[in-house]
């Protein structure tokens, strides 16, 4: 996890938490763990993928470094769809 950027971001006034590596010069890939699991579990497959890859892995809403909220599915993809948004990774100039 060395030289891995993570920062916060805010989601209809939750924190959600993200690891990012790779390179914004990359397509990017958000990777996002299951309801039991925080943005970590998938160090070894984003360590694998950024030489190609910008790699975001984030923890979802009430999981590890993000704030409490609601778990519905509505509400996580409003989660990611403001990940993109807030980080700037579905830009055209890319």
């Amino acid at each position: 996890m060395q030289n891995w950027q993570q920062g916060d971001i805010s989601s209809n006034g939750i924190r959600i938490h993200y690891y990012r590596r790779g390179g914004v010069d990359k397509p990017f890939l958000i990777v996002a763990h299951g309801l039991t699991d925080n943005g970590l579990c998938w160090t070894r497959v984003a360590e694998a993928l950024m030489s190609e890859f910008d790699v975001v892995m984030v923890d979802v809403r009430s999981h590890d470094l993000s704030g409490a909220g609601p778990p519905d599915v509505g509400s996580l993809a409003a989660d990611l769809a403001a990940l993109v948004a807030r980080l700037e990774l579905g830009g055209l100039a890319r």
